[in-house]
């Protein structure tokens, strides 16, 4: 795991086995919660199980166009 840009509020991350990476992105966005964060020695912050499902269950109900998962190299994508 090899971490490419960390901030207060944002972390990404690359996970490589063999020739597959796979790009990851957390984003602490929530200003309220339940219980502690914690503090990860590699990640930053980190949520409860309870926020972390919460926001997972509040996901599914997303159809922005923010929500919608892509691939970089998709025809169209703008991703950089």
């Amino acid at each position: 795991m090899s971490v490419g840009l960390r901030d207060q509020r944002f972390v990404r991350f690359s996970v490589t086995e063999g020739n597959l990476t796979l790009k990851i992105e957390l984003v602490n966005d929530v200003r309220s919660r339940v219980g502690q964060v914690s503090i990860h020695p590699v990640l930053g912050r980190v949520d409860t199980a309870e926020n972390i499902l919460a926001n997972k269950l509040t996901a599914l109900a997303c159809f922005g166009p923010s929500c919608i998962p892509h691939h970089e190299n998709a025809p169209g994508s703008t991703a950089a």
